[in-house]
């Protein structure tokens, strides 16, 4: 029994275990390089030549060849236990041997019972103490008791012995005779880790834990939960977490305590009693399950959630799913397994009543796979762990989003690079090879100027054409000037734009030519005598959304982007520069080109700044960004002002034209292009800087890239001029986080960078679609139904490679721009400080700086109101410039073309194009200062909303036009689809849900037209999300989802409360909603102002009212003060007694009497300033109410009509334009259109039109029109 066998040696004596009775030590330990194992304890052994693919991948992992050994051919992806007839072939070429693989077999790896604690205490930042209460050492006593093997549920056979007759496998041996379990009181046994794991041929690989088996011994018991056990040092680490400081918590009603609080306590779920130990030892309450998948009730279909889950889900609790962060990069399947059981988990937990902001935690794998892991790190290093899981629960979100779009500025592992290099500038020696790209990559500031204006005099030496491009006008401006070559909008000695002719014979002189891919049509026209070029794209991320996009070349989309592929593949070579080239760029350029790239990549490691980030709501930290602009300025430094907003730029101008009237500044965006000095401070930035001193510059996103201010101008020989800015305040309302890095980076000297960005920026069109994968599916239904639509679904589509090229690339950018904007501010700070920034962050809170600062806080809500008041006069002076603009009647919509195409149009011919298109839409609309502003004010919303409604009138002449506009487009070789109409399916999604049905009535929320209304929208909660940015759900009250629903078509609601239904038993007060109309509006407005008249009159007659009151006061102060004056009497008495005779009683009794004289005397000035603040008081609260009415409730009603006046009068012009174009159409083109306009005007008699007093107006209209 107690003879060690011998490996080496067949001929070793077979003992039997009847043949002692001794208990049966360890085996003796065998040693193999790199791991430890024990003899005698599992099969395989004995193999010869039938040997398992479980067993071989046992085999390859040990010696490192997993990977190879898994690229056999005939490897099975599931039935690992079938036989692998060559494993002896296989082995023997990489010289491993039989009795290697005897070993290996024979001996699986050892976990003592001090090892595993130390893996506990060491490796999973577990308390000794907890661990404590958590694990229990299960071991075999012996005498026939098999407690390991009891505890698993695992029946006991005396009589059983291994087929080789070698190994005996005895009960006592299975696992090694222990077990290391996690138990605790509150869920008794969970799972263990046994002393020596078992294989496991269905998955190749050890089991590391054992869970009990079901009552037959075949299969596990069934999914359950883990609470662990608590100390005392966990209960008051989960009040100081959640501040629950007015509960007593013990360790024996602790979890009481938490599934009793589900708003206050938020509760964690990971997989393995491990993690959850280990959470819950920091104060933050984690339950574990078997396994990710583990979550349902064992067995059930569909899967149903764990009881104990779904009592701790319900009550709105936040739920944090910690499962391990496997590496994609590693373990790509077990990735996905994770994320996706995590999906289902919350999915479930959410529909039993969890917090819908419920999430998966994410956190940077370098950290560790596993939460405990992080933590052993975090404590290693010296970091607070406890700050870091609050940060990762509150930012949990955000992180897993910032490493996506982090991966979308990376290149491929595995793309090779020419040279990598770091210092302050890119060194010389970049090779322009002909046949291929050139791709420099390098940091703002490091040099990509010089390095590109070198290569460009070399093309001038040699007499090659150079064609730059640039993504906007702007900066290929400037790039012009630098490089001594052309632009498209080069000035004349007149100072006027030069002709195409004079532009190209210029370029012709210098050898180059910069110009945006709009314009790429010159430059192949300057190409027919220039059989040699090359191309350089700066800012080439930048140039490549832009023609990918195609937001300013639309209908030639197609064309532009042949051309330019054409004219890339054609050039001898390639020149791309960039701050951060994505593998989606290279790989997009490749295919365009085909050209293979040269990678010079270059990261430069000095200036780095120190960054102040304004964080709170986003309106106190523009106050308090501005005011901190004004604080500098004042005290004589100067600032540079960067924006992405142009309407963000103007209010910031108009302000500090206000405070700062002495101080010289100037605007560069695209309404200031006009100005002289903006179009000398565009082309040669330095120079004008260095010329003019100005003491703040702001600037829009036309100078996002390839601006560069150097703090000083060296254009004459030998001389060089400085201009300096103190610092750098940024406002970030619009854009991503790429363009925020470009935009603040434009300054290269260091100087203190502050940043207000909001937390969330709006996300546009696709970008609202965070997935590519789902983007990609809408885009190919999207085409599919638009080629249906068109009649294109019998015609085959020639082959266009670059089609699949553009779309990848557009995915790519949009989402990863949407990305950034959903987590705008995290996004910005997060890159900052990857790019070597010290960051620091501010909050700031006007409630909380209200007590704190009062000055402070009077002046940020000061700077709110007026940034307010200056964004209004902007849209006021915007509609009065449209109201003065008289047109001729040869203006139409291609003069407003025109102006569109102009590099630097000025105001006037700003708002001629603006009301050229505003007359188009709504003719017969008197677009004066009023009806201008409120139909362009926001963006134009009530004029889209007003057009909208009267669409969903005439969808039959809707579904024409956009046919005709997509057939178009349909026709091209390269499809923007993203530039198709999508008219028709929004008109249809309103039609479909019957909101014109409902326009008419008044509702509550019991109302079961809305409930109807509210299950449609929800149910259609995609398609509103992507043709509307409407977010539908069923927490949404149905009124909600109508007063939401109408706003679209820019529709008001009034609103009424009646009194309660005597005969209701709840006494239940329901808000009826229903489409203001302009009587009502103004009805109401009428009794405002009657009640202003009113409480007016009431003032005049408060004396006469007040009268009695006073005779009243009055007498009672008359007694108060003869009550005084008897108490101050007696105290009196009370001190000359103490003098004569200082006894403890007297004293007593002096000091009785001063106490009742003090309350007599409090009493009386109660008393008097009551009477006197009586009047005042009544009089006040009147005028209160007077000023509240008139300075807010009757400039709201005032508004408020006007808006639906003007709302109305642009419906019914959008009615008139429809209702000819369709008549038209049927009468001139032939198109097949059913007349729509007649039952246009019967549906809106009945219901669809809010006042019936506008088709008075149409008719009006009309008239004008035809006389």
């Amino acid at each position: 029994m107690n003879q060690k066998i011998d490996l080496n040696n067949t001929s070793a004596p077979k003992t039997r275990y009847w043949q002692s009775t001794q208990k049966q030590p360890r085996n003796q330990d065998l040693t193999i390089p790199g791991i430890s194992f024990i003899t005698g304890t599992t099969v395989p052994t004995g193999k010869t030549t039938l040997i398992k693919w479980s067993d071989g991948l046992l085999i390859a992992k040990h010696f490192g060849l997993e990977s190879a050994y898994r690229l056999r051919n005939g490897f099975p992806t599931t039935n690992l236990a079938a036989l692998d007839t060559g494993f002896w072939v296989w082995a023997g070429h990489q010289n491993i041997t039989k009795e290697q693989c005897q070993q290996i077999w024979n001996c699986p790896p050892v976990l003592e019972w001090e090892d595993f604690q130390k893996e506990c205490i060491e490796g999973s930042d577990i308390r000794p103490e907890m661990l404590a209460l958590n694990v229990a050492r299960i071991v075999n006593s012996g005498y026939g008791r098999y407690e390991v093997l009891e505890t698993l549920n695992i029946p006991v056979s005396r009589f059983f012995e291994s087929t080789d007759g070698v190994n005996w496998n005895r009960p006592g041996n299975k696992f090694g005779g222990e077990l290391y379990g996690f138990v605790s009181t509150e869920s008794g046994f969970f799972n263990a880790k046994p002393r020596i794991a078992t294989w496991d041929e269905d998955k190749g690989k050890y089991r590391k834990y054992e869970s009990r088996r079901k009552t037959q011994g075949l299969g596990e018991e069934g999914n359950r939960i883990f609470f662990p056990a608590v100390d005392r040092i966990a209960c008051n680490l989960l009040a100081e977490n959640f501040n629950l400081f007015i509960f007593d918590i013990t360790p024996d009603n602790y979890w009481n305590i938490v599934r009793s609080y589900p708003k206050l306590i938020r509760v964690g779920i990971t997989e393995g009693g491990k993690k959850a130990i280990s959470l819950t030892s920091d104060g933050f309450p984690c339950v574990a399950v078997l396994g990710v998948t583990n979550w349902s009730i064992s067995g059930s279909d569909p899967r149903q959630l764990l009881p104990e889950l779904a009592q701790l889900a319900a009550g709105d609790r936040a739920i944090d799913v910690w499962y391990d962060m496997d590496d994609p990069a590693d373990k790509l399947k077990a990735f996905h397994n994770g994320k996706s059981q995590a999906h289902k988990l919350l999915t479930e937990l959410k529909a039993a009543g969890a917090n819908p902001k419920s999430r998966m935690m994410f956190w940077d794998v370098t950290l560790g796979k596993g939460i405990d892991d992080a933590k052993t790190v975090l404590r290693s290093r010296g970091e607070p762990v406890r700050d870091w899981i609050l940060g990762t629960i509150e930012f949990s979100r955000h992180r897993e989003i910032y490493a996506q779009t982090s991966k979308a500025y990376k290149l491929d592992p595995n793309r090779a690079i020419e040279r990598d290099t770091i210092g302050d500038y890119i060194p010389c020696g970049i090779k322009v090879q002909p046949g291929f790209t050139t791709a420099i990559i390098a940091d703002t500031g490091s040099g990509k100027t010089h390095q590109i204006k070198k290569i460009i005099d070399g093309c001038k030496t040699l007499g090659t054409m150079a064609i730059f491009f640039t993504p906007t006008n702007k900066m290929g401006q400037e790039v012009a000037y630098n490089f001594g070559i052309t632009h498209r909008n080069s000035l004349g000695e007149d100072g006027l734009p030069m002709e195409i002719d004079d532009v190209l014979s210029e370029a012709c002189r210098r050898g180059g030519l910069v110009l945006c891919p709009d314009s790429i049509g010159w430059a192949r026209t300057l190409l027919e005598n220039f059989p040699t070029y090359v191309v350089i794209c700066d800012e080439a991320a930048k140039v490549l959304e832009h023609l990918s996009s195609g937001t300013t070349i639309k209908d030639r989309y197609s064309e532009i982007n042949e051309n330019f592929a054409e004219l890339i593949k054609g050039s001898q070579s390639l020149i791309l520069a960039e701050a951060k080239l994505s593998e989606q760029d290279l790989l997009t350029f490749e295919a365009m080109s085909g050209k293979s790239t040269l990678v010079y990549r270059h990261r430069r490691e000095t200036a780095k700044k120190n960054v102040k980030i304004y964080t709170g709501v986003t309106g106190a930290t523009f106050s308090a960004l501005l005011s901190e602009v004004v604080d500098r300025l004042l005290a004589g430094e100067r600032v540079i002002i960067p924006t992405d907003s142009q309407r963000m730029a103007i209010k910031i101008e108009m302000f500090l034209q206000e405070v700062v009237p002495h101080l010289r500044g100037i605007r560069n965006d695209a309404q200031t292009s006009y100005i002289p000095d903006v179009k000398l401070l565009t082309r040669t930035p330095n120079k004008f800087l260095a010329d003019n001193q100005l003491h703040y510059l702001i600037y829009s996103p036309v100078c996002k890239a390839g601006c560069d201010l150097k703090g000083f101008d060296d254009e004459i020989a030998g001389l060089r001029r400085e201009y300096h800015f103190d610092a750098v305040c940024a406002f970030f309302t619009v854009l991503p986080t790429s363009d925020h890095v470009q935009m603040i980076a434009r300054y290269r000297v260091v100087v203190p960078l502050s940043i207000s960005c909001p937390e969330l920026i709006n996300q546009v069109g696709d970008e609202i679609n965070l997935s590519g994968k789902i983007l990609r599916k809408l885009r190919g239904e999207e085409l599919a139904a638009n080629v249906q639509f068109c009649g294109f679904s019998d015609k085959p589509r020639p082959d266009a490679p670059l089609q699949s090229v553009l779309d990848d690339i557009y995915i790519h950018n949009t989402i990863r721009n949407g990305l950034e904007k959903s987590i705008a501010r995290y996004s910005l700070q997060q890159r900052l400080i990857d790019d070597g920034h010290t960051v620091t962050t501010e909050p700031v809170s006007l409630k909380d700086i209200k007590d704190v600062d009062p000055d402070r806080y009077v002046t940020l809500r000061g700077i709110c109101q007026r940034l307010k008041d200056i964004g209004d006069s902007i849209d006021r002076s915007w509609g009065n410039s449209i109201s003065n603009v008289v047109l001729r009647p040869e203006d139409d919509s291609r003069e407003a073309a025109r102006i569109d195409r102009l590099e630097a149009p000025t105001p006037h011919e700003r708002a001629k194009a603006a009301k050229i298109r505003l007359q188009t839409r709504f003719p017969g609309v008197e677009f004066d200062g009023q009806t201008a502003y409120y139909a362009t004010r926001k963006y134009g919303t009530l004029a889209n909303g007003a057009d909208l409604h009267a669409k969903l009138l005439f969808s039959d002449f809707v579904k024409a036009t956009q046919r005709e506009r997509n057939t178009t487009l349909l026709n091209e070789k390269v499809i923007a689809v993203h530039h198709l109409d999508k008219t028709v399916q929004r008109t249809a999604l309103m039609l479909q849900v019957g909101i014109i049905d409902l326009l008419a009535g008044e509702y509550c929320n019991h109302s079961p037209e809305l409930i109807e209304l509210q299950k449609d929208c929800v149910g259609r909660a995609r398609d509103f999300k992507r043709f509307f940015g409407l977010n539908f759900n069923i927490k949404q009250s149905p009124t909600e989802v109508f007063c939401r629903l109408i706003s679209k078509i820019s529709l008001k609601t009034s609103c009424r409360r009646p009194g309660a239904n005597p005969h209701d038993p709840d006494r239940e007060r329901p808000r009826y909603y229903r489409v203001a109309t302009l009587p009502e509006v103004e009805g109401v407005l009428k009794e405002t102002v009657d009640r202003v008249e009113v409480l007016k009159g009431q003032i005049d007659l408060m004396s006469d009212f007040s009268a009695p009151e006073l005779v009243k006061r009055s007498k009672r102060i008359v007694e108060l003060t003869r009550f005084e004056a008897e108490h101050r009497s007696r105290l009196e008495s009370a001190q000359a007694k103490v003098e004569r005779n200082p006894s403890d009683f007297a004293m007593l009794s002096e000091r009785k009497r001063q106490a009742k004289a003090d309350r007599a005397t409090a009493r009386l000035k109660l008393a008097t300033y009551e009477m006197e603040t009586f009047e005042a008081t009544q009089t006040g609260r009147i005028q209160a109410k007077i000023a509240r009415l008139e300075g807010m409730t009757i400039p709201s009603l005032l508004r408020l009509s006007a808006e639906i006046f003007t709302r109305d009068a642009l419906f019914v012009g959008a009615l008139v334009r429809l209702t000819d174009a369709s008549t038209t159409s049927i009468n001139n083109e032939g198109i097949g259109v059913v007349d729509s306009g007649v039952a246009a005007r019967q549906s809106a008699a009945n219901s669809t039109v809010p006042d019936p007093v506008t088709w008075q107006l149409e008719l009006k209209l009309r008239h004008k029109i035809s006389s």
